[in-house]
């Protein structure tokens, strides 16, 4: 219509009053009046949207019209403040309505009013009503399955939430306010609800406060007695908790009865990372199984580092479904400890006064004595004449040359060491003849079984001494456990032949050597453990190694020194060697030598059934064999139940191709139902490493832990995007727990 021609109407308002604000109401009215008049057939749908700010009987007399035709089904008020208008009596006529929405309104129905017998939905906003008013209305619409209720209740006939609920037999879709659960609880919550809402399927919560024990208690009523719940929503009401409330009123023992088997979405608004809203969360995460959506909406108060804080709890969240996607977003836009501690003190040193200790069994005061550094083993000689020789038959033997201080004090030398220092020698010579002088002694004051022994010390390629310490415990066969870790900067130490005679070896750690033991060796038949790190082998001495050792089960192979005068191992023979093997580390360096620039084997011959750790060091899964080694271990090994992987530091700067990055399809054989545990050390966000990751969380069903430990070039908004697409990604395993931090 055009501003500037006005109607007779609207001419008149405009000459008596001049009020712009009448004058736009007026010709409003008008318009509707002109549509109804001249309108036929029967009205279904009809909408009325406008600003009130006095009574308005043009409206009573719409609604007058529309129940005489009386073929209104849908009906939609919506009135503006200040003033609520007040329904008039002929409202109540509209016995076709099946969907009702009425806002800022006064509702106030006669007690002879039957109800609205074909409505099923009904949606009330800012409305004034008692809650006598209500119960009748919502009594009276027996096919109602639709409800919004957030109204102001005017006065309360100390009705009860119970009584609410038992005319909803049919409720399929609740939505209110949390001060409506406030005026039907005036006599206290009941502990169950009388009904089932077994039609319930959408339940939204709007300005909901954790703090309001009614209001909670009512709230996991509700969802108790809601078994086919769907979908749920709460937007939060933040104010401050009362002095006396318990933070922990929400615990999942407190809801062990509550399962949603079939809630598959769920939204939280305006959260603020409370205890009691993130232990809320915790519980839908723990309760239902075929969840698919989580929506998190953060407060405009919550801060970047909280939202990371968040991110990463939710990580870390158990939850039974495997396939719940989680979005978090953004709207657009003294003295008596000290007592006590005394006397635990005071009653400590009675019993050490009473040497208890001495009179415990022989077996026991050596397990004591193995615990101590061999210097205070030695010393315990001088407590008394039965201690004296104590430490002469103690087991275990461990010689740490950079931990180590003479058994002699600093100003008494013994003969050795003063010829030494007469002799001039430097200082790291000195303390290192020290050192092997007081091994000597510890050897030679021995008696009975050396059943573990621990050498670690600096050594160059030839050391007599140490070829000694070894032939002497050769000649005893007795050792089952040695460590032999040598810091040689670069000159490797040369192990012994006398090293091969101990038959008995169940565990070997060597760090730091060469080895080169004669073909006639007819192996360790006992051991169990081998370790290899910086040792430098024939590939034919070490399949002979591993072959003459056939019950081997942890293997550690890291030794990465290499050259001409060495032919790499074979790959496939490397494994066919190790049949028993459960726990293995090793390193892609080693991969490299083994495949000698071939391509890796599409599979290994056999099947490690027994494997159940593996660690992969400077794994590099973008690299040129990293990831083709790492599923060559995986596809043959079902029964794995951890993987640790360590990629280099600041590798990205390598510039490794990741342009194949692996899909699932890849890799559909894979199954790991066994695997509870996947690190991942220096995770530098590369998108093979990522699908990766998403591969272990699909095909690992009982998998509970997965630590991504970031590289120091991930910056912080990576970070931040690889939680959010961590959050999304689809994990067959229900309880879960992802973690991801920073050294």
């Amino acid at each position: 219509m055009d501003e500037n021609q006005l109607s007779i109407l609207d001419q008149t308002i405009g000459v008596a009053s001049q009020r712009k604000h009448l004058t736009k109401m007026f010709k409003f009215f008008h318009a509707i009046y002109q549509v109804m008049l001249l309108h036929q057939g029967p009205i279904y749908e009809f909408t009325l949207t406008m600003d009130m700010d006095n009574t308005c009987f043009e409206i009573d007399h719409i609604i007058v019209y529309l129940s005489r035709s009386n073929t209104l089904k849908k009906c939609h008020l919506s009135f503006g403040p200040p003033i609520k208008y007040r329904l008039p009596l002929s409202f109540f006529s509209l016995h076709k309505l099946t969907d009702l929405y009425i806002k800022w309104c006064c509702l106030d129905h006669q007690p002879t009013f039957c109800g609205f017998g074909r409505l099923t939905s009904l949606y009330m906003m800012n409305v004034d009503i008692s809650t006598k008013s209500l119960l009748h209305l919502v009594s009276s619409c027996p096919l109602l399955n639709k409800l919004g209720l957030e109204c102001n209740i005017i006065s309360n006939e100390r009705s009860t939430i119970n009584e609410l609920f038992l005319v909803l037999p049919l409720i399929e879709d609740l939505s209110t306010w949390h001060w409506i659960a406030q005026c039907f609880s005036q006599d206290g919550v009941p502990k169950v609800i009388p009904t089932t809402l077994v039609h319930l399927k959408y339940f939204s919560l709007f300005d909901m406060c954790f703090s309001d024990e009614n209001k909670l208690s009512i709230f996991g009523h509700v969802i108790r007695s809601s078994p086919n719940l769907e979908k749920l929503s709460v937007m939060m009401l933040h104010y401050p908790f009362p002095e006396n409330f318990v933070t922990d009123s929400i615990t999942l023992e407190d809801y062990s009865d509550i399962w949603l088997e079939r809630l598959n979405e769920f939204e939280i608004v305006d959260f603020i990372n409370l205890e009691l809203e993130m232990e809320f969360v915790k519980l839908i995460l723990a309760k239902s199984p075929v969840l698919k959506k989580v929506r998190i909406t953060l407060d405009d108060e919550v801060t970047k580092e909280e939202e990371m804080f968040i991110l990463r709890i939710l990580l870390r969240c158990p939850n039974v479904s495997p396939v719940v996607e989680i979005i978090v977003e953004r709207f657009p836009m003294g003295k008596t400890e000290y007592q006590s501690n005394k006397d635990t003190l005071r009653w400590k040193l009675n019993v050490l006064a009473k040497d208890r200790i001495s009179t415990l069994p022989q077996n026991i005061i050596e397990t004591i004595l193995c615990d101590l550094h061999i210097r205070d083993a030695v010393r315990t000689s001088v407590l008394s004449k039965n201690w004296r020789y104590s430490w002469t038959r103690i087991p275990k033997l461990v010689f740490v040359e950079d931990t180590f201080d003479k058994i002699t004090g600093k100003d008494q030398l013994s003969v050795m060491e003063q010829e030494l220092q007469l002799e001039g020698l430097g200082k790291w010579r000195l303390e290192t003849c020290k050192f092997l002088y007081t091994i000597y002694q510890v050897l030679l004051l021995h008696q009975g079984p050396i059943l573990q022994l621990t050498l670690d010390m600096h050594a160059s390629e030839y050391v007599l001494e140490i070829d000694q310490i070894i032939l002497h415990l050769s000649r005893k066969n007795t050792v089952t456990e040695l460590k032999l870790q040598f810091d040689s900067n670069g000159d490797l130490y040369i192990l012994p032949l006398s090293i091969y005679s101990l038959h008995q070896l169940t565990n070997l750690h060597l760090d730091g050597c060469k080895i080169l033991h004669p073909l006639t060796f007819s192996g360790f038949g006992s051991l169990t453990t081998l370790y290899l790190d910086d040792v430098r082998i024939r590939a034919k001495t070490l399949l002979h190694l591993l072959s003459k050792s056939p019950l081997l089960k942890r293997v550690t192979l890291l030794y990465d020194l290499y050259d001409n005068d060495y032919v790499p191992v074979p790959f496939i023979e490397l494994f066919e060697c190790l049949p028993l093997i459960e726990h293995l580390t090793t390193s892609v360096a080693l991969f490299d030598l083994c495949l000698n620039k071939d391509a890796a084997p599409q599979k290994l011959p056999t099947s490690l059934v027994h494997l159940r750790y593996m660690c992969l060091e400077d794994i590099r899964i973008p690299g040129h064999n990293g990831l083709s080694c790492l599923a060559l271990l995986i596809k043959p090994s079902p029964n794995l139940e951890k993987i640790n992987l360590r990629n280099p530091q600041m590798y990205r700067g390598e510039q490794y191709i990741d342009g194949n990055p692996i899909t699932l399809e890849d890799y559909s054989d894979i199954w790991l139902e066994h695997l509870y545990e996947l690190n991942i050390i220096y995770f530098a966000n590369l998108k093979t490493e990522l699908e990766f990751l998403k591969l272990i969380l699909v095909k690992s069903p009982v998998l509970k832990k997965a630590r991504i430990v970031l590289d120091k070039e991930v910056t912080k908004d990576e970070e931040n995007q690889l939680l959010r697409n961590l959050l999304r990604a689809p994990r067959v395993s229900p309880i879960v727990e992802i973690i991801v931090e920073r050294r």
